[in-house]
């Protein structure tokens, strides 16, 4: 017998259940449907794994390569994501870069990636940054300072640091010197070299952390910039033939710089006849290039001893004190910032220490600031004339000391053939 479909069978019945195996139900395709699926999926699946391990992976070899090798690679990795690429730039003369291309840097790395990490959508963004540097501004260490924005390393003499830090970086700047020189960005040649460091904050540890371990996460957090600035101050200096010992000789035991206590010893209140009450500021550690003494009074009375060489000291004098507050009759009569009577000098400085220039020219200033006083209607405060002359006098007092105290910066810094310059009232 033939059916329908041409298949010959011996019984009818026998060629329905042929047809029957044949086509299968639609459960069964469901089934196979549901199947592919998950297959899909699978691969799917398995497909973006390797995608992220094969990012991740590229972002651990872009970091371990990054500013020549120079950053701090195990803190660093926490960041990376594996959702998008680092993007990276680095450029600058002493790596053989066209100076015409628009950086005024050494040496300049920045490194950054994007969202999709464990620390959330805002990624993490490295900078290092090496410039010779003719004056200071406002990314260059200068004295006075907070304490809290000390270098958190110890330093030879000859380098000058300071620290920031704020609630998602934190960063770290110093500048050194280079005895041989070296030629900045438009022209002229200058022994200090600027380095600027900022990495992003460890947050690794904030789950559970208890309050009290705030000052040690933030003294680490300064530290891991505080050393990759002293690492790429050193791959600076020796590529551009600086010469002396590396900085970071000065890290081997971790410490914070020591206050130099004798450094201010002779601003002494009752010595200068100024009456008690006074409290001095934190001290800091002996400095080539720039120092500070200072003393205050809770009725507003300041004292400030500071000295410079290069820039710090060219600044130091040359900054405009504004305009005379003097009145005809001698007093002193002023709005808004509080003025000070100003005394200055200038000398040859020879240096302390190895490696430093004889004969660089340094400036020195005391300023005195009168007490806070009551303004009147209008703003206006004044003091009478003997009250201004008497805090030019101490000024001069105070000068007078300075210069001649055997642990005072200029003694210290070896400085000879001072001349007292021009009074300035400001």
């Amino acid at each position: 017998m033939r059916e329908a479909d041409g298949e010959r069978t011996g019984d009818g019945r026998a060629g329905r259940w042929s047809r029957r195996l044949r086509q299968p139900r639609p459960r069964t395709w469901i089934a196979l449907a549901l199947a592919l699926i998950a297959v899909a999926a699978v691969g799917t699946t398995a497909s973006g794994a390797l995608e992220r391990r094969d990012r991740l992976a590229d972002n651990r070899a872009q970091l371990d390569r990054a500013c020549r090798g120079l950053l701090p690679v195990e803190r660093l990795r926490p960041y990376l994501p594996d959702g998008s690429r680092g993007r990276s730039a680095e450029y600058g003369t002493l790596l053989g870069t066209d100076p015409g291309q628009g950086t005024r840097a050494l040496f300049d790395c920045r490194l950054s990636w994007g969202g999709g990490g464990p620390r959330g959508e805002n990624g993490a963004e490295i900078m290092v940054r090496a410039t010779a540097v003719g004056e200071p501004d406002q990314d260059t260490p200068a004295l006075p300072r907070e304490r809290g924005e000390t270098f958190p390393l110890a330093l030879p003499p000859s380098a000058l640091g300071g620290s920031q830090l704020t609630g998602r970086w934190a960063a770290a700047t110093l500048v050194f010197d280079c005895p041989t020189g070296i030629t900045r960005h438009g022209g002229g040649r200058t022994n200090d070299i600027r380095v600027r460091a900022v990495l992003p904050r460890d947050r690794s540890a904030d789950e559970g952390a208890d309050d009290r371990d705030g000052p040690a996460r933030d003294l680490a957090d300064r530290r891991a910039a505080a050393r990759t600035a002293v690492a790429v101050a050193d791959w600076v200096a020796e590529r551009a033939g600086c010469g002396g010992t590396g900085l970071g000789a000065a890290d081997s035991d971790g410490l914070t710089p020591a206050a130099d206590p004798a450094l201010c010893r002779w601003l002494d209140p009752g010595a200068l006849g100024i009456g008690g009450g006074w409290t001095a500021d934190p001290g800091e550690p002996y400095a080539t290039r720039t120092g500070v003494c200072a003393i205050g009074h809770p009725d507003g009375r300041r004292v400030e001893a500071v000295s410079g060489i290069g820039g710090w000291g060219t600044r130091l004098y040359g900054d405009p004190d504004g305009s005379n507050i003097r009145s005809a009759d001698g007093s002193w009569k002023w709005r808004g910032e509080t003025p000070r009577a100003s005394v200055s000098a200038s000398s040859l400085c020879d240096g302390a220490g190895p490696g430093k220039r004889a004969g660089v020219r340094a400036y020195h200033r005391v300023a005195v600031t009168p007490p806070r006083g009551t303004a009147d209607a209008e703003g206006w405060r004044r003091i009478p004339r003997a009250d201004a002359d008497r805090l030019t006098e101490t000024a001069r007092r105070a000068l007078a000391r300075y210069l001649a105290a055997s642990d005072g910066w200029p003694r210290r810094s070896g400085c000879r053939d001072t001349t007292t310059l021009p009074e300035r009232a400001r």
